[in-house]
């Protein structure tokens, strides 16, 4: 009992020496140290997770501009089927815009264009998906046999797709050339 009232313990051997308290610091050390650990990496995965939501989000609005680009492709083909047939490119149809011979093209990199104030400027699929078709001219074209050459209908296509969180947007362009 007297021992614990001086603070004194014995050691392996029998000596008596004073107490230091070692134990407690590092201890209380550790556990400071291993706090400090866990909230960097809760930090870190609060990070990862907005990350692959961004990720999320670019890849939607990279599939809703494909599938305007499919919608777009069918809608030129039917204008081809009518041009065919006689009748004139239809810059009446809104999103439609025949810039042959040095018309103006439409600022389809402003963002202002797609707004849904100014829904006159393209086709709305959906709130996610829009297109535009220009209507580029007659082209002739060396095929892949690099002997033979055909005059086609060519289109420049610009889509652009909106992800689900209404932020992250994807704009594509591509040239649909067909005879």
């Amino acid at each position: 009992m007297s021992d614990l009232k001086h603070n004194k313990r014995q050691d392996f051997f029998g000596a008596r020496r004073p107490q230091r308290g070692i134990t407690l610091i590092l201890a209380l050390l550790f556990l400071w140290i291993l706090s400090i650990i866990g909230l960097v990496a809760m930090n870190g995965s609060g990070l990862e997770l907005k990350m692959s939501a961004n990720a999320l989000q670019k890849t939607v609005s990279f599939q809703e501009a494909e599938d305007a680009r499919e919608l777009a492709e069918q809608a030129a083909e039917s204008v081809v089927t009518t041009m065919k047939a006689g009748g004139a490119f239809p810059t009446s149809i809104v999103g439609y815009y025949n810039v042959t011979g040095g018309k103006a093209r439409p600022n389809i990199a402003d963002s202002d264009f797609w707004s849904d104030a100014n829904t006159s400027n393209y086709v709305s699929v959906n709130a996610n998906n829009k297109y535009v078709i220009e209507y580029l001219g007659r082209k002739t074209v060396v095929l892949d046999d690099r002997t033979t050459s055909e005059l086609v209908y060519v289109f420049r296509l610009s889509m652009l797709g909106v992800g689900l969180d209404g932020v992250s947007h994807t704009l594509a362009q591509t040239v649909h050339m067909a005879n």
